[in-house]
């Protein structure tokens, strides 16, 4: 359908235009029309036909303004997925990291950390929601990105969730490489209090490890990490990448499955 306009239509879209607004709600039609919720429902369904009015949720609708074209493209942030989300959520694992500028590669799937199974392919932008334990929903900040304020993992829980679930941050080099970029920009206290509260003894181990072979932290202040070790062997990658071969280490209780050569392959150790 052409984005044409009816006279009541443009009541409407015009003053969207004047105001620069990207999210409206059924309760502006009705504000900017004096009409009741009914007629607001037919005047937005209609403007969803015309491409004007892109529908997020009941009664929510992204505004398609005329600058975008005849074939009507969405807004090209790629942040506007926030605003498909059911909350509680955070973006992390490669999104944060991506985001904190310790990975250069960018990528078209966005990590979630949800309590819900979300399936949203938000335009050119898919959305890849991790299921976590209500214990690990925690360390996230409202951060405005691209005009957009989204749930984003704070800088000490992206630490976390990268070690937690590295094939999520683009494989164990690119957590490692992570690491180092953080190393002073991060509170690493902090980082080792939530690696703690993860409850995860596998995600202790690792943190440790890397922390103490890629020289980040005083041995003091690791030592805690010590304490939520697992009773087996966690290997360090992921067995179906790198094998389950590899020397132990007994002070984290890690299968050194990984070469370091590759594992420090991208970093530098200072």
């Amino acid at each position: 359908m052409i984005r044409s306009l009816s006279h009541r239509e443009a009541l409407v879209v015009l003053p969207f235009e004047e105001r620069g607004l990207t999210i409206v709600t059924l309760s502006d039609i009705v504000s900017l029309l004096k009409c009741d919720i009914n007629s607001a429902y037919y005047v937005a369904y209609r403007l969803v036909e015309k491409k004007w009015l892109f529908r997020i949720k009941p009664g929510k609708y992204l505004f398609i303004p005329a600058k975008n074209g005849l074939d009507a493209f969405p807004e090209m942030n790629p942040y506007i997925c926030a605003l498909f989300l059911i909350e509680p959520y955070y973006f992390s694992y490669y999104t944060a990291t991506s985001h904190y500028g310790w990975t250069e590669q960018l990528s078209d799937v966005f990590y979630v950390a949800t309590l819900h199974q979300q399936n949203c392919q938000a335009f050119y932008v898919t959305v890849k929601p991790v299921r976590i334990a209500q214990h690990k929903l925690f360390g996230y900040t409202k951060q405005s990105v691209f005009s957009t304020e989204v749930n984003m993992a704070s800088k000490e829980k992206a630490v976390v969730d990268a070690v937690d679930k590295p094939h999520l941050t683009g494989g164990i080099s690119n957590v490692a490489k992570a690491l180092v970029r953080a190393k002073r920009q991060v509170d690493w206290e902090l980082v080792i209090d939530y690696a703690k509260k993860m409850q995860s003894k596998s995600l202790c181990g690792r943190l440790g490890y890397l922390l103490e072979k890629l020289s980040i932290v005083e041995e003091q202040k690791i030592s805690a990490l010590a304490l939520n070790l697992p009773s087996c062997y966690v290997h360090l990658g992921n067995p179906k990448r790198w094998g389950r071969q590899g020397k132990t280490n007994k002070d984290w209780h890690i299968i050194e499955n990984v070469p370091h050569s590759y594992l420090l392959s991208e970093v530098t150790i200072r």
